[in-house]
């Protein structure tokens, strides 16, 4: 799963949208970063650090980091616009 590559992981489960472009979360995991960071079930992640991935293919993407590395994940959803600050944490064992 694309969030959990690399050494360090947000523990979202995310999903590509619209024909494999872009991405969504589906569903961030209870005490996970990407939870206690304020991400929900259904927020479709806008950029990264600023650079946009709405039209990027899910599949391309590289969105963990090493742990202790933390990025902002602009998400969209019914309410609005969010930005929301995630730090990557290790992977268990």
């Amino acid at each position: 799963m694309p969030a959990q590559q690399g050494l360090g992981m947000t523990r979202a489960q995310l999903e590509p949208m619209r024909d494999g472009l872009g991405v969504r979360s589906r569903q961030a995991f209870e005490g996970s970063p990407a939870h206690q960071a304020g991400m929900q079930a259904g927020d479709e992640i806008i950029a990264v650090d600023e650079m946009n991935v709405q039209n990027a293919l899910f599949h391309e993407l590289r969105l963990s980091a090493a742990p202790g590395v933390s990025s902002t994940f602009r998400v969209q959803r019914a309410d609005g616009t969010h930005d929301l600050t995630i730090t990557r944490v290790a992977r268990p064992g």
